[in-house]
This record gives structure tokens, sequence and C-alpha cells, in this order.
């Protein structure tokens, strides 16, 4: 191993030997625990909080317990390649911060259903939507979407009450020839076949099933790691997470004591989050 890439970290580059120096310098910004270090590893995160990259790697003693005199073991390999790669990264200026609060409105029912029944017939934009409900599965009598959110092109984001108002144009939007992404769609489209009888037309894609074939490890998959680790985009749930975790299947959770403007800065960051992740995604994958 070079000991002088251990020796000459550059200013705009951080490279994090192990699992309790990921934490003190993410654990700021990521909400759920750091957990293990294998899903940090080799992830060049452009962390605008701070304005630097990010590059966790393992650290050296973890490294020199793997050295095998006769052939290069795998974790020397990684390590060696995600070293490389972040010294790469000096002096590269992140790249823009997503602008997920740009151009947010939380309209009434009647002009939330105006601008769904008007994107409906955008069959050129690309969509990022999200459902908020009261639990996991649309099953039970006491199943309710309490929220919705909709990203257009990553240039407009609304976010609105469900109510009964507008089911139809959310309808009509969602049989619409507009792309539309997701996370994790099959949780969105159990919700609308539930409660608004038909399916979704023109998913294009799913963030969730994007990260596992972009990288298999565990614990990688969530808009949050991947919000963070792709987007540098700190975590925004910790004030809405705790009354989103159901007690137990089937029972609701706690979503309608969380204030309606907190709920909808929530779910409209997360439709706007999706969208330029999904975006990202697809650029990597080449669709």
């Amino acid at each position: 191993m070079e000991t002088s890439l251990g020796q000459s970290v550059c200013k705009m580059t951080k490279v994090l030997p192990c699992a309790a120096a990921i934490a003190a310098v993410l654990g700021p910004y990521y909400s759920e625990a750091i957990g293990g270090v294998a899903r940090w590893i080799g992830w060049q995160i452009p962390l605008h909080e701070i304005g630097a990259w990010v590059c966790p790697a393992y650290h050296p003693s973890y490294v020199m317990r793997t050295l095998n005199a006769a052939r290069e073991t795998t974790i020397e390999a990684w390590t060696r390649r995600h070293l490389r790669e972040a010294f790469a990264l000096a002096g590269t200026p992140l790249p823009p911060a997503p602008p997920i609060g740009r151009s947010v409105s939380y309209p009434g029912p009647d002009e939330a259903g105006a601008v769904l029944a008007r994107w409906a017939a955008r069959e050129d934009s690309l969509f990022a939507w999200d459902f908020e409900t009261n639990m996991l599965k649309p099953d039970y009598a006491a199943a309710e979407i309490v929220s919705a959110a909709v990203c257009r092109d990553g240039e407009e984001t609304v976010a609105f009450p469900w109510t009964a108002a507008v089911a139809d144009p959310m309808r009509l939007f969602l049989r619409g020839r507009g792309r539309k992404i997701g996370a994790n769609i099959k949780f969105e489209e159990r919700w609308v076949r539930a409660f608004l009888g038909c399916s979704v037309r023109n998913w294009t894609h799913d963030t969730v099933l994007a990260a596992h074939a972009l990288d298999n490890r565990h614990g990688v998959t969530s808009v949050n790691f991947q919000a963070l680790v792709r987007l540098g985009v700190a975590s925004y749930d910790g004030r809405v997470k705790p009354y989103l975790e159901e007690s137990r299947p089937g029972r609701p959770n706690r979503i309608r004591r969380i204030p309606l403007d907190r709920l909808l800065r929530y779910n409209a960051t997360d439709a706007a989050v999706e969208y330029h992740l999904g975006v990202l995604q697809m650029k990597e994958l080449g669709r």
C-alpha cells in the first residue's frame, strides 16, 4: 500500500478510515444509524453542507490484516481503487446542489386539481410523485392517503392534502402519458389501485430498484441513503419519521399528529429528491 496516499489527504477530499470517523463526519447529516462500514465504502459524496467531497475508505489496519503475500486481496484491491478515485477529485468542484426546495407550492384542493389536470396533458414531461399514508398497506378499513406531492421536470413541485376533490384530477394525471418516477413503486401502485381504481400509466423509473441494480450492497437503496451519498442532500425526515412508523401491521401510524405544513414540506422534498435521484440514476444506467 502506498503510504503517500494516506499522508497527503487533500483539502477538498476527506478519506474516512473507520466507522467512528464516518459517524463523526456524516452523522449530523444522516437521520438513521450509520451502521456498519461496508455500505459507506467507496462512495464519493458531494456534501454541500461542508463544501467537500467525502470519500469513506477502509481503515488501513483492516486492510493490512487482509494482506496475502501470494496475491492481492479483494479488500486491498478495492481500497487502492477507492483511494485513487478519491484523490482524483482533488481540485474538482462539487456539482451544483439539486434545487430541491425551489419552486415549491402548497395549493388547496381546487388549485391542486387544476395543476394536475394541466400536467396530465404533458406527454413530454418527466414527473416524480409520492404519497404519504397512515400505514404501509391499503388493505385495512382504516387506511387513508393523507397527502401527495408531484415534481415536474425538476422545475416545479406541488404538495397538497388528500381530499375527495383531488382524487379525479390525480387519477387523470396518473393515467396521463407523462413519464413517471417513483421510489419503491409497488407501494404507490398498490395505493392507487385501492383508492383510485386504476393503475399508473408510463412508469419509467424506480429509484429503489435502480439503486440495487447499480450497487447490490445491503442497506443502500433507501431514498434517505441515496439522497446523501449521490446528491449530497442531508436527511430531511428527522422531524416526521417517528410519526410514520407503524406499531404493528394494519394499525395507523401517527401521521395525523404531524403539523400539516411540516408534512407537506416533507412530502414535497421527497418528490423533488426522487426526481433528481432518478435522473442521475437513469444517466448512470444509460437510459
